[in-house]
C-alpha cells in the first residue's frame, strides 16, 4: 500500500503533546497513514533518553509520551517513523561532545571516521528502535551535511573524511543496525551518487527524495536503477516551513492540485511508477511563525486535497 506521510519538524519548533494528537485525528479523516518525527537536529535533541541523558534538550517528550503517541496513532492505523539526523544537523549535539567535531570551522557536521562517534551514533539508534518497537522503518537522515562547494577549500583531512566512500560507509554501517532490528532504513537522497559517481550503497536503503536543487545531486531515475525503494518529499510542493523560510511559500491547495505521486521535486517524473508514496513536511525553520492552532488550521485543508491524490 502506498505510504501518505506527514513529516513533523519537533526538533526545531517545540510542540506540545496536545497538538500530535491533534495532528494524528487530521491525519486519520484525511487518510495519511505515517507520521514521521524529526526529533534530532541543530536546535535540540527532543526525546528523552537513558543512553544520553545530557544531550536531551529541557522541551522534550518523555518515554512514556512516545509510547502513548504510538498506541494512539495505531488506533487509527497510522505508524509513526523516528527519524535521528546525522552526521549532519548535529550542532547541538556537538555542544555537549564538541571532540566530535569534524572541523573547529563546522559546526553542524561530525567526524564520521571516529569510532567513538559511531559508536555514540549506533547507541542513541539502539535506543530509539526500542522506543519506536512498533515502526517498520528508522530514518537516518544523512542529509545537508555540507556545503559541497565547500570541500575543495577545506584541510586535506576534512576532505579525506569526506569521500564518498566514507560517507557510504558510514550509511551502509548505521543502516546494518536498523536492519538487524528487522527494520528498513531510510535516508534523504541529497548526499548520494552525487556527480553520477557509483558507489556501494546498499540497495535495500530506502530514498526520501527531497530535492535536486544542486546540478551535482542525483536524479530520481539514479535511485531507481539502483533499486533503492523511492519515496517522494517533493520540496517544491510539499514543503510547508514556518515562516516561509529559505526561500519557500506556504503551499495553497490550487497549487497541490496539480501535484501527483509521480512528480518529484525540481520537475522530475517517476514514469515507471514504482514510487512507494509521498510525505507532506512540515518544518520549524522560524518555530515562532505560527502556533499550534495556526498550523492545523492551515494545512488541514492542504492534507484534504492530497487525500485525493
Amino acid at each position: 500500500m502506498m505510504e501518505r506521510g506527514v513529516v513533523l519538524d519537533c526538533a526545531r519548533k517545540v510542540y506540545s503533546s496536545d497538538f500530535i494528537f491533534r495532528l494524528l485525528d487530521v491525519m486519520e479523516l484525511t487518510h495519511f497513514t505515517h507520521l514521521q518525527l524529526h526529533f534530532s537536529d541543530n536546535e535540540g535533541y527532543r526525546i528523552e533518553s537513558d543512553v544520553c541523558p545530557e544531550l536531551v534538550s529541557a522541551d522534550h517528550f518523555t518515554k512514556a509520551e512516545i509510547l502513548e503517541f504510538q498506541r494512539y496513532a495505531k488506533q487509527k492505523q497510522i505508524t509513526i517513523i523516528p527519524e535521528l539526523d546525522s552526521p549532519g544537523h548535529l550542532q547541538h549535539f556537538l555542544r555537549v561532545y564538541p571532540q566530535f567535531r569534524l572541523d573547529e570551522s563546522i559546526k553542524c557536521a561530525a567526524d564520521i571516521t571516529d569510532p567513538r562517534f559511531v559508536a555514540h551514533i549506533k547507541s542513541l539508534i539502539t535506543e530509539v528502535l526500542t522506543l519506536f518497537s512498533d515502526s517498520p522503518v528508522f530514518h537516518l537522515g544523512c542529509d545537508e551535511v555540507i556545503d559541497w562547494d565547500r570541500v575543495a577549500y577545506l584541510p586535506s583531512r576534512v576532505q579525506t573524511c569526506l569521500s564518498a566512500t566514507n560517507q557510504v560507509d558510514y550509511i551502509n554501517d548505521l543502516a546494518e543496525v536498523v536492519e538487524q532490528k528487522g527494520k528498513r532504513a531510510r535516508i534523504w537522497n541529497d548526499g548520494c551518487y552525487r556527480k553520477k559517481t557509483e558507489n556501494r550503497l546498499k540497495s535495500s536503503i530506502e530514498i526520501a527524495y527531497w530535492t535536486r536543487w544542486h546540478k551535482e545531486m542525483a536524479p530520481v531515475d539514479t535511485f531507481l536503477e539502483h533499486h533503492h525503494p523511492l519515496f517522494n518529499y517533493n520540496d517544491n510542493d510539499l514543503y510547508f516551513v514556518l515562516g516561509e523560510a529559505a526561500g519557500y511559500t506556504y503551499p495553497s491547495v490550487e497549487k497541490l492540485r496539480d501535484f501527483t505521486p509521480a512528480k518529484f521535486a525540481q520537475q522530475q517524473w517517476d514514469t515507471t511508477h514504482r514510487s512507494k508514496g509521498f510525505y507532506f513536511s512540515i518544518w520549524g525553520d522560524h518555530p515562532e511563525a505560527l502556533d499550534e492552532d495556526m498550523i492545523l488550521t492551515k494545512i488541514t485543508p492542504l492534507l484534504t486535497e492530497l487525500a485525493t491524490k
